[in-house]
């Protein structure tokens, strides 16, 4: 009987992991820039949600504080999205 649970913890253990590793997507939105860090922005969406992106060192140079800008980036792990996002594209509103 107790081998049986094992077995059952296993694979509930399998499916959690495999659930939490596909956990990812992209989103592309309209934001203002609020703070520019040393590897990432705290950018504002519309709807006032703040996240932080990771960018690039070449990149982080260009970016101005309350400028709009369009970005896209991925997305892991996090519902929030608030830790491990990734910027992909960014473009500024003129």
């Amino acid at each position: 009987m107790k081998r049986r649970y094992w077995w059952i913890l296993i694979i509930i253990v399998l499916v959690g992991s495999f659930l939490f590793a596909t956990c990812k997507g992209t989103t592309g939105a309209f934001v203002t820039v609020v703070e520019v860090k040393e590897n990432s922005i705290v950018v504002k969406n519309q709807d006032n949600e703040l996240t932080t992106v990771r960018v690039p060192e070449s990149t982080i140079q260009l970016i101005k504080i309350d400028t709009e800008y369009f970005v896209v980036y991925e997305w892991r792990f996090s519902k929030d999205k608030k830790y491990f996002s990734k910027l992909e594209r960014i473009e500024p509103i003129e």
